[in-house]
């Protein structure tokens, strides 16, 4: 599954909406400049993959 953030510089990650990522779940070994993008693990951990890889994704949604 994508998660909603991307790279942008060099080692700097957003969230989607701009936002600076205030946490991370980086599986082992992860970042490891494989992309721009992250896809989350069964396990809930994180990897860098290329923008170009169809995946799933989940939104956020405000309830009022």
């Amino acid at each position: 599954m994508r998660v909603g953030a991307q790279k942008v510089g060099g080692t700097d990650w957003l969230w989607n909406n701009n936002s600076p990522l205030d946490m991370s779940n980086f599986a082992v070994g992860e970042p490891n400049d494989s992309g721009n993008t992250l896809q989350m693990y069964r396990d809930g951990t994180w990897d860098d993959i290329a923008v170009e890889n169809l995946y799933g994704f989940c939104c956020e949604r405000n309830v009022l």
